[in-house]
């Protein structure tokens, strides 16, 4: 149970306006309290950019306060931030902040699998890559075993949403890079359907970026919500892209 955020510009850019000034809800406010949409989410936070040509990741466990003041001196073609809310049993520890990296994949997870199921379809060389103790890692590498598989992204992440769904999930919501373009997926559990609200996910497209959030940022831009088992590809010139993973 978490926040995303991402974004993908064709110059370096910063994304402080979102991270701080965003009306009504810059992005930080979902870590603080009072509660906004299920939150604080106050569990661990992370951030991936794209440095040059290799990704570079800050990430923290639980604190009363976070200080993101280093949001302010970043500038990259692509980031991906996530707020944690941990689920019932998971550390609240660095390792298991999100996202998460995998060779130069980045990932990170709003939503919740069956991590202990999902384990058992994982090779030895992926299980050897766990870093912490999460079913989003998990998720994410049963992604990158599907991928390598097939080469193809689209049918590994099919093949990936059909096991999850064999053995069980709650939400699927993600962003997902390479370090050229920007991936982000929806999917809800039917029996979660009353929390539709909650796990969403929207983009914006501007002029020179793509972002996206799981809540719009700010009331004065026209926000796109992210229909169920669609998945947003951004290539690096902008191209935008709708698929159906189901």
């Amino acid at each position: 149970m978490c926040r995303l955020f991402g974004s993908i510009s064709r110059k370096p850019t910063g994304i402080s306006y979102w991270f701080f000034d965003a009306r009504p809800h810059p992005f930080k406010d979902f870590s603080e309290p009072p509660p906004i949409n299920g939150g604080p989410h106050d569990d661990g936070w992370g951030i991936a950019w794209m440095a040059g040509d290799k990704w570079e990741i800050f990430k923290e466990g639980k604190r009363e306060k976070y200080d993101f003041s280093m949001i302010n001196g970043l500038k990259s073609k692509l980031f991906i931030v996530h707020l944690r809310r941990a689920s019932k049993g998971f550390d609240t520890t660095k390792e298991n902040a999100h996202p998460f990296q995998y060779k130069n994949w980045v990932f990170a997870h709003n939503g919740g699998v069956e991590g202990e199921n999902l384990l058992k379809h994982l090779d030895v060389t992926y299980q050897a890559a766990i870093q912490g103790k999460t079913d989003s890692e998990i998720f994410f590498l049963i992604i990158m075993q599907f991928y390598e598989e097939t080469g193809d992204l689209k049918k590994a992440l099919q093949k990936s949403v059909e096991l999850v769904k064999e053995t069980g999930y709650r939400a699927l919501n993600f962003l997902l890079s390479d370090g050229r373009s920007l991936y982000a997926y929806r999917a809800v559990n039917p029996n979660f359907e009353a929390k539709n609200d909650y796990y969403s996910l929207h983009y914006l497209r501007e002029r020179d970026s793509v972002i996206f959030g799981s809540d719009p940022l700010d009331d004065d831009r026209p926000w796109k919500s992210i229909g169920l088992g669609e998945l947003i590809e951004v290539s690096a010139d902008l191209e935008l892209s709708s698929h159906k993973i189901i």
